[in-house]
């Protein structure tokens, strides 16, 4: 009696091999499984699966450097927004403090309560304390102008809000690569067909139906997960913005980088050549 179809890849479905007996029928059943195992399951599985988690894996790689460059671009227009602010501050406190009389020994007026000689005195002592602080309140002036201008600009363009969106973002776009990146690598062993050939067939066997399982569930669950960050990604960068962070020759580099068999991350084995099959 021939063994039924294989329908799906639950363990239900799987034949029960036995490896204990010679018998001619448990023999024909276990070179039948073996053959579909070697040729129909895994080769064109892996093969499929590969091309498929390389194309979410490039395409996903794009994007979280685009955002990786925009978020670089924000972060250091929030910084020089802040840290001039604090600067300007700091300066505008210092120039305050130095009007008052408690500094009057810089100026060329004032009382020499040191007793040195007018060589001695350094040369913002040139400077009438008088003129100096008249000056003053203008110079506060300006630097409150500013730190209030800059401030209520990089408020009106959301700089902050943006960066930290785009920076959530990224996050969540760098543990999707890595997720993608995790199921590569648990395809790359079966590349190798010495992989699957070597040891007892039915671990092997039970082995590829629990990955084909696990890697049909994650490929579905990725591509959920991946349609709900390009809905966030289209919310929050423009298309000008995507525009201008495209780069044509990304996604050439990336692939090469990819398929480096000295990148750890997704590198297999070299392996030799097998003849197509019809």
């Amino acid at each position: 009696m021939e063994p039924s179809p294989r329908n799906s890849f639950d363990d239900d479905n799987f034949p029960e091999l036995n490896f204990d007996t010679n018998s001619d029928f448990n023999l024909e059943i276990n070179q039948d499984a073996v053959s579909e195992f070697n040729i129909s399951e895994v080769a064109a599985k892996v093969e499929l699966y590969k091309n498929l988690f390389k194309n979410l894996f490039v395409k996903t790689r794009i994007t979280k450097d685009k955002l990786d460059s925009y978020h670089l671009k924000l972060h250091k227009a929030n910084s020089a927004v802040q840290l001039s602010v604090i600067y300007f501050s700091a300066a505008s406190s210092f120039i305050q403090a130095l009007s008052s009389s408690s500094y009057s020994i810089i100026f060329k007026n004032s009382e020499n309560i040191l007793n040195v000689t007018d060589e001695t005195i350094p040369e913002i002592g040139d400077v009438d304390q008088d003129t100096y602080s008249s000056l003053v309140p203008t110079i506060i002036l300006c630097i409150s102008t500013y730190s209030s201008l800059i401030i209520a600009g990089a408020r009106h363009l959301k700089i902050e809000e943006k960066e930290n969106n785009v920076s959530n973002l990224r996050n969540r776009f760098t543990e999707l690569v890595s997720r993608i990146k995790h199921n590569l690598d648990l395809l790359r062993p079966w590349e190798n067909e010495d992989y699957y050939k070597s040891g007892p067939i039915k671990e092997k066997s039970h082995d590829w139906f629990a990955l084909i399982k696990k890697i049909e569930k994650e490929y579905s669950h990725i591509i959920d997960i991946r349609q709900d960050l390009y809905v966030t990604y289209n919310q929050i960068i423009t298309k000008k913005v995507d525009e201008r962070y495209h780069d044509k020759d990304k996604e050439e580099s990336i692939r090469a980088e990819l398929n480096n068999p000295f990148n750890g991350c997704v590198a297999r084995q070299p392996r030799q050549p097998r003849p197509e099959r019809p």
